[in-house]
């Protein structure tokens, strides 16, 4: 079964996310020690990454690099191949005809 995030809240995603840095690190056979060194950082704060506790995004970018899976950012923001401004800009714009031109 797939996960909803949209259903979940925002402490049972980070309990989600810290589960999975957990996994990812045992199988890669990753003490927290060690991935704590890695990214050097107490280890206190590996323990709280995986116990869903709160973290910023330098330290998530910083873990994902030491688990080698930093292309997991491209799954959060993959890149956007239109800009949306451009596409604007190039649509052509409505001209309004005037009374003259309507009974022509």
């Amino acid at each position: 079964m797939k996960y909803n995030y949209y259903r979940a809240s925002d402490n049972e995603l980070l309990a989600e996310m810290g589960h999975r840095v957990a996994n990812e690190r045992i199988a890669q056979r990753m003490t927290q020690q060690q991935l704590a060194d890695f990214i050097s950082v107490e280890v206190l704060t590996i323990k709280r990454i995986e116990n869903g506790k709160n973290f910023t995004v330098l330290i998530l970018l910083k873990v994902l690099r030491a688990l080698n899976r930093l292309e997991a950012i491209g799954d959060f923001l993959p890149a956007i191949e239109v800009n949306p401004l451009k596409k604007h800009k190039s649509t052509p714009k409505r001209v309004r005809l005037n009374n003259t031109e309507k009974k022509a």
